[in-house]
């Protein structure tokens, strides 16, 4: 289980690789694999005498030495060095197996408790993708397009959300079943909360209950909902006894009621197995869940928006353009937020990016950053390489940006890329102390767009990059001179990214939690493999390997 993360801001150790870096060409995901870790003997040796350790060098070194006797004698003396390596196993209290329940896979940078940042895209992330993310321990980073006054009603939202039960969807008597229909299509859960117009809690509407062949303008009350033999709890109700509770009355949905009878959420067995799962992610300071928030390096006066930031007491900044490093204005306007926070009484995390070398990430985190974001190219959305070859495979930026980082006791993003848990799992080997994801999460209840279905009634969303033109249409619509103007209304504004595309949603991973679930059972999977218990335990342990595209296919499963 993960407990609740202290801000632990650790270095991260670097993964030893099974081949020649200086020799090796550039690698993605899918040309690297991490090799399974016995970390018994190094374990043993961090904390043995050394007299004991002696003793083993000794067996060691007898081991393949040549003799009369040959093999059996060498197996001999390995048989004896095992026995006094488990000896002092036992002696010091080490070699338990690792199993998946004793991982601990608090970020390393310390912002939240689980390795996830939903990327700030904005047919991605808003309140509620924001909401969903902390509360299972993610942050969502808010698009640097939303206005100030968005802003500020999402920062509101979340600090007041609760950090334990879910917000439901909510009607009033006098909505129609079409407002009901329409509005369970953002959440995971086929039930609403009915209330009256002051929020006081007066039943349930389940999906099930509308009878067949009723029109969707007919109102809620007409239509009639749950009242009498509703299952409720008060406010204070922990997550097993919920799961008791909702076992015990064969129900989907448990809201929990304020001492004034209005609804202060409500507990489903998923959302209360995940939060035992998951620690949230909440901000001590401005109070509810914790929110992360986009700033246009270069658009829509930045340090205005920094200052907007830091009131509204946002837990990272992220300045953020495609290539961070070029020319000078991007770092005078990291400089300045800097500044800007060192004077402040509240002091967020700083990030900056993107950039994919060690020379970006010496001058990022010399402007002032906490954390670089890696990664130009790698996006599911992106055209960049293909429109102008500039990029770099995404694993080796993060090997050589993390490393440049840790040397300097900072962290990087990995950015990019991130389709399978595997992925994900060797960018925290490779040294990220976090993964941004951005594609797998339009599908699911929680991102800003609506549903459409195609001709064969699968359902689906649109999704857009960042840097497409429907994108720059957006960001730069207020910021362009005449001439600007003029030819973008002929030919359209520079672009390198996909837009228009149908993101289907997927049936076991409909929730952006289900999502997240799904990344970290195969990262703390992962982390057992090589013996990890923490993030950076499994940096420091993994043994990271080059594989051909045959033994990446061979990885997959054939069905």
């Amino acid at each position: 289980m993960n407990p609740l993360c202290s801000s632990r801001l650790t270095v991260s150790a670097m993964p030893e690789l099974l081949f020649p870096r200086e020799d090796s060409p550039e690698l993605t995901y899918d040309d690297a694999f991490l090799l399974p870790y016995n970390t018994t003997e190094r374990q043993v040796r961090e904390v043995a005498t050394t007299e004991e350790v002696d003793g083993l060098n000794r067996l060691a070194d007898y081991i393949f030495l040549e003799s009369e006797e040959g093999i059996p004698v060498a197996s001999e003396v390995h048989a004896r060095h095992r026995r006094h390596l488990l000896d002092l196993a036992e002696k010091y209290g080490i070699g338990e197996s690792v199993s998946r329940d004793d991982a601990d896979f608090c970020p390393q940078d310390g912002l939240g408790n689980t390795p996830i940042v939903i990327a700030n895209m904005n047919t991605v992330v808003g309140p509620q993708m924001a909401e969903t993310a902390a509360r299972v321990g993610a942050t969502a980073a808010i698009p640097q397009d939303r206005e100030d006054d968005d802003l500020r009603r999402i920062a509101e939202y979340l600090r007041t959300r609760h950090p334990t039960y879910v917000t439901p969807a909510t009607v009033t008597t006098g909505d129609t079943l079409g407002d009901f229909h329409r509005r369970l299509l953002r959440y995971d859960m086929n039930t609403a909360v009915v209330v009256d117009g002051d929020g006081v809690f007066l039943g349930v509407l389940h999906d099930a209950d509308v009878k067949p062949g009723s029109r969707e303008e007919q109102t809620i009350q007409r239509a009639g909902f749950r009242r009498s033999d509703v299952v409720t709890a008060w406010d204070g109700i922990i997550p097993l006894e919920a799961m008791d509770v909702l076992k015990k009355a064969n129900a989907a949905t448990l809201p929990v009621l304020r001492k004034d009878g209005t609804v202060a959420g409500v507990i489903t067995r998923k959302s209360a197995a995940l939060s035992l799962r998951y620690a949230p992610h909440v901000n001590d300071e401005a109070g509810g869940l914790a929110m992360l928030a986009a700033v246009g390096a270069f658009n829509r006066n930045p340090l205005d928006r920094v200052r907007l930031l830091i009131e509204l007491k946002v837990r990272g900044i992220i300045l953020d353009t495609a290539h961070f490093d070029q020319g000078i204005r991007g770092y005078r306007n990291l400089e300045r937020a800097r500044d800007l926070i060192e004077q402040a009484d509240y002091k967020p995390a700083l990030i900056a990016g993107n950039i994919v070398t060690r020379e970006g990430v010496r001058d990022i985190l010399a402007a002032g950053a906490d954390i670089v974001k890696v990664g130009i190219g790698p996006g599911a959305m992106c055209t960049t390489r293909m429109e102008t070859g500039v990029g770099r495979p995404q694993l080796s930026a993060v090997l050589d940006c993390a490393y440049e980082a840790s040397i300097r006791g900072k962290h990087v993003w990995a950015d990019g890329g991130i389709q399978h848990p595997r992925d994900l799992a060797l960018a925290l080997a490779a040294g990220a102390s976090q993964g941004m994801i951005g594609t797998l999460f339009v599908p699911t209840w929680e991102s800003p767009g609506t549903f459409q279905h195609d001709l064969e009634g699968r359902r689906y969303k649109a999704h857009a990059g960042m840097a497409s033109r429907q994108a720059a249409m957006l960001r730069n619509g207020g910021n362009k001179t005449a001439e600007r103007a003029a030819v973008e209304d002929i030919l359209g504004p520079r672009s390198e990214g996909v837009a228009d595309v149908r993101m289907y949603q997927h049936e076991e991973r409909s929730s952006a939690a289900d999502v997240i679930h799904w990344m970290m059972n195969g990262v703390t999977s992962s982390m057992s493999y090589v013996g990890a218990r923490t993030l950076e335990e499994f940096s420091a342990f993994a043994r990271i390997g080059m594989q051909t595209r045959a033994g990446f296919e061979e990885g997959k499963p054939r069905m």
